[in-house]
């Protein structure tokens, strides 16, 4: 049995690395990352969050005909209504990794940015698990604004124009002297 893509289920394609955009970079050693479509019927998901997005997510893989169970580490109300939650905290990364091995989870998918930033999926990824989510190197993009920021600066991509300030003094002084509409992001720490 080959692995695909999902976008290639209608083919059924082969998954390479450069084949796939959705297959995260996970580690140079990495493979394929998504579910296989012969005989593997019962697969066992595990869902990493508690919001909406994995909500939606288990509604959404709940659907697919290879799904046996799911569970939502730590989920909510409403990812309870398709999948079974268990107490596990995002970024308990340990708790997470050690459910992920005593359940014999088939897919792991992550879906808040702190246990990706801290490197879930990489973790996983080593331990054998198969996981979709990028590594914690491919994480630093949504992580961390700063890191974003001049990652797109030195690669020459368009991007609205930032600054870093370690006081609010001078953050002050430089909205004061913008002619923009004044807009604040979030802090970042």
């Amino acid at each position: 049995s080959s692995d695909v893509c999902s976008s290639d289920l209608q083919t059924s394609l082969p998954v390479t690395p450069s084949h796939c955009p959705f297959s995260p970079a996970l580690t140079p050693h990495s493979r394929p990352v998504l579910a296989t479509t012969e005989s593997h019927h019962d697969m066992k998901i595990l869902i990493v969050g508690q919001g909406g997005r994995e909500h939606a997510l288990a509604w959404k893989i709940r659907q697919s005909p290879l799904v046996k169970q799911i569970f939502c580490a730590p989920g909510n109300a409403g990812t309870a209504l398709e999948a079974v939650n268990v107490d596990i905290a995002a970024t308990n990364i340990e708790g997470l990794v050690q459910f992920a091995k005593k359940e014999k989870i088939d897919l792991t998918v992550i879906g808040p940015e702190a246990p990706l930033v801290a490197g879930l999926a990489d973790i996983l990824d080593k331990e054998g698990l198969r996981v979709f989510g990028p590594s914690k190197q491919a994480a630093e993009l949504e992580g961390s604004k700063v890191f974003a920021k001049d990652l797109l600066r030195t690669a020459a991509i368009p991007t609205a124009e930032a600054q870093v300030f370690s006081n609010a003094q001078a953050a002050e002084a430089y909205v004061e002297g913008r002619e923009e509409t004044r807009q604040i992001g979030r802090a970042h720490v």
